[in-house]
């Protein structure tokens, strides 16, 4: 029987994660609003928003990925009172997840 499908791991087996493009937000959000806070505190407090914005996506409340990045964004940013437009941000993480590079070795597969 030929295969019609297979599951893989995308983000980090096959394309480069996001960490690069984090660490570039998380240091533009540091830098705007002057905060004691450094850039790897900034991306925990995001990371700890997004992950209770995904939780709380479902049934009735489901939210796309990309809106909950938004409004995760937009915690980050008002908790360390930065002025950045979370949208801007956003659209820099989702240039990312569309244009991700490849890993060398994945060429081949």
């Amino acid at each position: 029987m030929p295969i019609k499908a297979f599951f893989l791991d995308f983000y980090g087996t096959v394309v480069h994660e996001d960490g690069q493009v984090i660490s570039y937000i998380c240091n533009k959000i540091k830098k705007s609003c002057g905060t004691n806070a450094s850039p790897a505190e900034i991306g925990a407090y995001w990371w700890h928003k997004f992950s209770e914005h995904v939780n709380q996506s479902y049934g009735d409340n489901f939210k796309t990925q990309r809106t909950l990045e938004t409004l995760s964004l937009k915690s980050t940013l008002d908790h360390f009172g930065s002025s950045l437009n979370e949208t801007e941000l956003s659209d820099l993480m989702f240039q990312h997840w569309r244009t991700s590079p490849l890993f060398d070795d994945a060429k081949v597969f």
